[in-house]
């Protein structure tokens, strides 16, 4: 099976990634209301700049999902490339958009490639695991139906938590009072928030203080690792806090030296959302064995 992926650039993907002959980008975007632009990646420089910049802007910019023309430039390429074979892997289909553009455009292509719609449920370093797995299963022969299965199984059963230790972000863009924040400020909580099976971010817990918000996370990793026997992989994300990240990653997987571990900045268009200072763990499903 000669088979291609397409994901969108809140995966954090790093180049060597990004430019296998077999995967195909496409980018989001965001534009402060004073019309500073910055590039969805997670390259540290530039990302830390965004964060910085995010920090002191008394808005929040517009965040938008890749255009149309976008896909129908990746679906040439793919045409070109002899793919027959496509994995498409979008953030989680209730925060955006882009599952559904990019249906909408793919579908034209039937006659040229099949595509299998994978909703990561998530986001991040979760869609950066589900194009991993996939290349390993790939490469090991799975059938493209049952690969495709598999892969949405990873994306329902693997969890992001995020720490949101400041709750100006949220004001900001109107998801939280003011009061609310100040309370929070004051009161010193992180709220952590996470992607449901749904794909939703819900609250899961507020928490006093980091050494909490630790022990939780550890919690939850101890409690993945029970569930999924055949192997989990760790990620940390953050906006624009490496060295708290390292902490965390210290921390946690310090714990569990053995797991496969994986740490970088949340890209421009997710820090939107969660804001400077924020930190996520994914505990992330491996894939299955193959059934006869």
């Amino acid at each position: 099976m000669k088979a291609a992926f397409i994901i969108d650039s809140t995966a954090s993907l790093p180049d060597d990634l990004r430019n296998r002959d077999n995967v195909f980008q496409v980018d989001l975007s965001m534009r402060f209301p004073d019309g500073k632009e910055f590039a969805d990646t997670a390259e540290p420089e530039a990302a830390q700049a965004f964060y910085d910049y995010l920090d002191a802007s008394p808005e929040l910019p517009q965040t938008s999902q890749p255009e149309p023309l976008t896909f129908y430039q990746r679906a040439q390429e793919i045409i070109a490339g002899g793919y027959h074979t496509v994995f498409a892997i979008f953030l989680s289909s209730k925060i955006s958009g882009t599952l559904k553009t990019a249906r909408m455009v793919l579908e034209e292509f039937a006659d040229d490639f099949k595509t299998y719609y994978i909703d990561s449920k998530g986001t991040s370093f979760q869609m950066q695991h589900i194009l991993l797995e996939g290349l390993e299963m790939v490469e090991a022969g799975w059938p493209a139906d049952r690969l495709a299965e598999e892969l949405q199984w990873i994306g329902d059963n693997s969890r992001i938590y995020v720490v949101i230790p400041d709750l100006k972000t949220f004001v900001k863009g109107g998801r939280a009072s003011l009061l609310t924040a100040k309370l929070g400020s004051l009161l010193r909580i992180n709220v952590v928030a996470y992607f449901n099976a749904a794909g939703e971010v819900v609250l899961y817990d507020k928490v006093r203080t980091k050494k909490k918000v630790i022990q939780a996370y550890q919690k939850l990793l101890d409690e993945a690792i029970a569930a999924y026997p055949q192997g989990i992989r760790l990620a940390f994300a953050h906006g624009g806090v490496p060295e708290e990240a390292e902490e965390f990653k210290a921390a946690i997987h310090g714990q569990h030296p053995d797991l496969d571990c994986m740490i970088g900045y949340l890209t421009p268009v997710l820090g939107t959302h969660g804001g400077k200072g924020s930190i996520g763990m994914g505990t992330l499903a491996k894939h299955r064995p193959l059934e006869d």
